[in-house]
């Protein structure tokens, strides 16, 4: 389905508090965003921030994910929360662990495939 609203800015007001919404790039789907509130150093990292496993690589672009991942650790590490959608509510080492993954992903993608018996 396509989109029907879009943004062009990556900084929002949200009441009194500014709201960042930045995309770093194709990781678990071509078109994840993040959500930053500066003010409280808080990142919703979505399914972008996959700390345990990257899970369903359907939509994933694991060629990307790890530059899109170090673009997303060297913008908000210094985050103090950082929440992703299927793991625990933790600190900016999610994100150095999601580029681990997706590292271990993409070598794993280009392992030659083992003939099954």
């Amino acid at each position: 389905m396509q989109a029907k609203n879009s943004f062009s800015g990556v900084s929002y007001w949200l009441v009194k508090n500014k709201i960042e919404v930045f995309y770093p790039g194709p990781g678990h789907t071509q078109d994840n965003v993040v959500v930053w509130l500066p003010e409280k150093k808080i990142l919703f990292g979505g399914c972008f921030v996959k700390p345990d496993g990257l899970g369903n690589l359907g939509d994933a672009n694991l060629e990307a994910w790890p530059k899109s991942a170090k673009i997303l650790m060297s913008k908000y590490g210094k985050a103090k929360l950082v929440v992703s959608s299927h793991s625990e509510i933790g600190d900016a080492s999610l994100l150095k662990r999601t580029w681990e993954q997706a590292v271990k992903g993409l070598n794993e993608s280009k392992k030659p495939s083992q003939p099954s018996n």
